[in-house]
C-alpha cells in the first residue's frame, strides 16, 4: 500500500490530504485524543482532531459515523460523541 500511495501522489500530489489512511495506529490514535479530549470538556481541541480525522477518506459507513460524530462534538454532546468514537474505534 505505502508504494501505491507514493506513486499516486507522484502523478496527483493535489489528492495528499485525500487518500484512504492507511495506518490503523494513527486512526485509533486521532480517535483516542478525540475521547480524550472530550472527556476533559476541550471542545476546542475535539473539534481540531475531528477536522483532523474528516481529512481522511473511510468506508462510506464510517464517513457518516465521522460525520454524526463532529456533529455531536460540534453540539457539546459529550456521552454521545464518546459513545460514538467507541463505536467507530470498533469497527478498526
Amino acid at each position: 500500500m505505502a508504494k501505491h500511495r507514493e506513486r499516486l501522489l507522484d502523478v496527483f500530489p493535489e489528492i495528499k490530504d485525500k487518500l484512504p489512511i492507511d495506518d490503523k495506529e494513527l486512526i485509533l490514535g486521532y480517535f483516542d485524543m478525540l475521547q480524550m479530549a472530550i472527556s476533559n470538556d476541550d471542545y476546542e481541541t475535539a473539534d481540531f482532531v475531528c477536522e483532523e480525522i474528516q481529512k481522511y477518506s473511510y468506508p462510506e459507513s464510517v464517513c457518516r459515523q465521522v460525520d454524526e460524530l463532529a456533529d455531536k462534538v460540534n453540539k457539546l454532546d459529550s456521552d454521545a460523541a464518546i459513545q460514538l468514537v467507541n463505536i467507530i474505534k470498533g469497527n478498526w
